[in-house]
């Protein structure tokens, strides 16, 4: 049994018990689908788009190789407008930012 502490800290008995169980979360999960032009290899070409699918794009941080090591939002939202102004490119639209 855990006791809260407030703003969501609890004993080390919870810790322990998560360890122990081995059920850990991730916020930054990443590596998922890889990205390359060889459709043997990879999910997704550099554009986001998957190599199976037509007119399917993947625009988030599961097409980097691994966790960069640092909070990764700044190298997803650059990846992300890149990749969707390339597909509005794609479309047909006017790219505006």
């Amino acid at each position: 049994m855990s006791r809260h502490l407030g703003d969501g800290l609890e004993t080390n008995l919870n810790c322990r018990q998560v360890l122990r169980t081995g059920v850990l979360g991730s916020a930054h999960v990443m590596g998922g689908c890889m990205m390359g032009d060889d459709e043997k290899h990879a999910v997704i070409d550099s554009q986001g788009q998957y190599h199976q699918l037509e007119n399917l794009s993947i625009i988030d941080g599961s097409v980097f190789p691994t966790s960069i090591g640092a909070n990764p939002q700044l190298s997803i939202y650059g990846l992300a407008c890149k990749q969707a102004n390339g597909l509005v490119e794609h479309l047909g639209g006017i790219v505006t930012a």
